[in-house]
């Protein structure tokens, strides 16, 4: 399916490894392997199913779990920025996305983008 979207916005690393692989299963290529993503300062780190404009090789072919394991990892060490100041706490979580027709930043070719954000819990 090509218009698929999705912008979900959580906490926790088997939610994370649960939603990015149920996502990358869509786009499990014949021989099951990836090659190719981005770090974009805009919209975090891109996963692509193929080469494109804005793409470079990972570090060496990889099925959907070590992917997933690569996104964590990155996620991991990403900078959140600041801690929010309000009324109620906070801890770290992440959102991964998609736009119009499964695009990231117009990529054709990308599967998801993913953040690190800030998740808050009010009082």
């Amino acid at each position: 399916m090509d218009n698929h979207r999705i912008d979900l916005t959580w906490e926790g690393e088997s939610r994370f490894r649960t939603v990015l692989s149920l996502l990358l299963s869509q786009h499990n290529r014949k021989d099951g392997l990836f090659e190719h993503y981005c770090v974009d300062p805009d919209v975090g780190l891109v996963l692509f199913w193929t080469k494109c404009s804005i793409s470079q090789p990972l570090p060496y072919p990889m099925r959907i779990g070590a992917l997933v394991e690569f996104a964590w990892n990155w996620l991991d060490t990403a900078d959140y920025g600041r801690k929010p100041n309000f009324d109620g706490s906070s801890g770290k979580g992440w959102r991964i996305y998609n736009e119009d027709w499964g695009h990231v930043k117009g990529e054709w070719a990308a599967i998801c983008a993913i953040q690190p954000v800030w998740a808050m819990y009010g009082k």
